[in-house]
Formats: C-alpha cells, sequence, structure tokens
C-alpha cells in the first residue's frame, strides 16, 4: 500500500496535448466531410482513420493502423483515407494528412513519400481502386500552408514533375467554410474545386 505522497498523477505534457489536438481536427474534419455530403448529395461510401485499429497487424498480433498502405519500401500511414461517390456515381479516392503546429520539414518529409507511392500504384492496390488518390493535407494556419507548399516547390518539384496536380491544401478554417471549394493546388497554387 502506498503511503501518502506517494501517489504521483501524470501530468499533461506537450506530445500528449498535440496528439489530442490533432486527433480532434482529424474527427473535426470528417465531421466537415458528412455535412457537405449530406447538403451536396453526396455519399461518402468509407471513411477509415488511422486511429482505428486492426486487429493482429504487427508483430506479436499487435493492433495495427487501419490506414497503412504498403509500398514495398516503408509504410505509409495517413490520418484517413476515405471515398465518396457524386451524384453522377463517380467515387473518388482521398487520403487527408491533417498538419499541426509549424513544423514544415516533418510535414515535407511525409508528403514527399507519397509521389512514388502514386506511381506505384499502392494507394489504389491497398483499397481496391482502378484510379489514382488525391492528396489532401490541411493546415492550421495559411503560414504552415504556404510554408510548405513553397518549399516543396522550391526543392522538391522534380518529385512531384507527374502527380502534382493530385495534391491539394488547405486550413482547417477553410475546410469548416466550405469543404468543396477553395483547395490550393501544390503544383500552382490556384485554388480548385476538390
Amino acid at each position: 500500500m502506498l503511503a501518502e505522497g506517494e501517489l504521483i498523477a501524470p501530468t499533461a505534457d506537450e506530445p500528449a496535448k498535440q496528439d489530442f489536438d490533432h486527433r480532434v481536427a482529424c474527427v473535426d474534419f470528417h465531421i466537415a466531410l458528412r455535412q457537405w455530403a449530406e447538403i451536396a448529395f453526396v455519399n461518402v461510401d468509407w471513411y477509415h482513420a488511422d486511429y482505428d485499429p486492426v486487429p493482429g497487424g504487427k508483430k506479436g498480433g499487435r493492433p495495427s493502423y487501419k490506414t497503412t498502405i504498403s509500398t514495398g519500401k516503408r509504410n505509409i500511414v495517413p490520418d484517413a483515407v476515405f471515398v465518396y461517390t457524386d451524384g453522377a456515381g463517380t467515387q473518388r479516392l482521398y487520403v487527408l494528412e491533417m498538419n499541426m503546429g509549424n513544423r514544415p520539414d516533418r510535414v515535407v518529409k511525409k508528403l514527399l513519400a507519397y509521389p512514388p507511392a502514386l506511381r506505384s500504384q499502392a494507394i489504389q492496390r491497398t483499397y481496391g481502386f482502378a484510379f489514382g488518390a488525391r492528396i489532401l493535407s490541411v493546415f492550421e494556419t495559411d503560414e504552415a500552408l504556404e510554408k510548405v507548399r513553397s518549399r516543396l516547390v522550391e526543392q522538391h518539384s522534380e518529385a512531384f514533375t507527374d502527380v502534382g496536380q493530385l495534391f491539394f491544401f488547405k486550413t482547417m478554417a477553410a475546410v469548416h467554410e466550405h469543404f468543396y471549394q477553395g483547395w490550393k493546388r501544390l503544383v500552382d497554387g490556384e485554388t480548385r474545386l476538390l
């Protein structure tokens, strides 16, 4: 039995707070998607989040991430992967990366894993689709978005030559304002419909 004063309650640390904020932002994105789909007469066929575990996917039977995409070299674990079907019956496959804080190097590194995965059709194979996915990057601030987008264009444009048109950027505030409109394309910075 512990004597008084021997029990130390855990304190909130910064990584736990960041993880919590990140998860809340991912859930907020999912809600915004569903709200838009309802008014746009679009069906969200499915939505997988990385925090939805898949039993027995790792060594020792530990759960793995539901969104894991195997590229052959290393796995990519997006924050979410989803499909919607529009009113014309066209299905679209999307990958979400939710970017919290202002750490452009980390985001750039993560996004650089996607062009080879798109070229090798790893994402399509994982989810059983014949067509490519669109990669959505959502940020807390315009400043963080622009830092990452400009760094990718200025320092890594060769990596995106044939797939850059599949990368879209937006802030979470803009997602709440209007989900479908105003996505900034990586290749030219112009805003487009999703």
